[in-house]
């Protein structure tokens, strides 16, 4: 079974957290308990964004989350990981689509093969992905 893991990135301080304890107070407002800096957060979603834990871990054994920017040496290129409701999973994104790039079903099995270098919020990608 799959661990059950979620972060969040605070826009204001410009650092990400992981989160011990979630609960989701109403419609408006989630409560989040993190022990990284030992206080509770009620929040909008825009301004902490919430990600999840896809239960994959890239070449260097570090937790792959959505949003975050994998490289791959092989291709020269990165990828952004995130939600595809569509297809019920997490998927890569190519971060730079031009010719001549893998198509997702190509890259799909690869994940070991990937580093971790940053995420679209740390690395202001955020506007041109949504």
């Amino acid at each position: 079974m799959r661990e059950i893991k979620f972060r969040f990135y605070d826009k204001f301080d410009k650092k990400m957290f992981n989160i011990d304890n979630l609960w989701f107070d109403d419609w408006l407002t989630t409560t989040i308990h993190s022990m990284n800096d030992c206080r509770v957060l009620s929040l909008w979603w825009d301004w902490y964004p919430i990600m999840q834990y896809t239960g994959l871990k890239d070449k260097v054994n570090k937790n792959i989350f959505d949003w975050d920017i994998l490289y791959f040496e092989m291709y020269k290129d990165s990828w952004v990981v995130k939600y595809d409701d569509a297809k019920g999973a997490f998927v890569i994104v190519w971060n730079n689509p031009k010719e001549g790039c893998p198509t997702e079903n190509e890259i799909a099995y690869r994940w070991k093969d990937c580093e971790i270098i940053w995420n679209i919020y740390e690395n202001d990608l955020i506007d041109n992905m949504k």
